[in-house]
């Protein structure tokens, strides 16, 4: 998440064909939504432009698969844009 922007970077860092993402919500809003790297290992940085008012907090979260299939996340964070 890029503080005081509109931009979500996601770069997928597994080949393994899966499609790692963001999670986010607007906490001072009604949107919500997902940033998802659907390009591949081997396009590098992915940009999600997502519009958000200014002075609004966003709490996202990094998804990604496992070599074993299992999902994981990271921890929530929180960004004012």
């Amino acid at each position: 998440m890029q503080p005081y922007g509109d931009l979500i970077w996601i770069k997928d860092g597994l080949k393994d064909g899966s499609s790692p993402f963001v999670t986010w919500t607007d906490l001072d809003g009604d949107r919500s939504g997902q940033c998802i790297d659907q390009q591949g290992f081997d396009a590098g940085w992915t940009a999600c432009n997502k519009n958000f008012p200014e002075g609004h907090e966003i709490r996202w979260q990094f998804v990604w698969r496992n070599y074993d299939g299992t999902w994981e996340a990271s921890a929530y964070q929180y960004t004012t844009v």
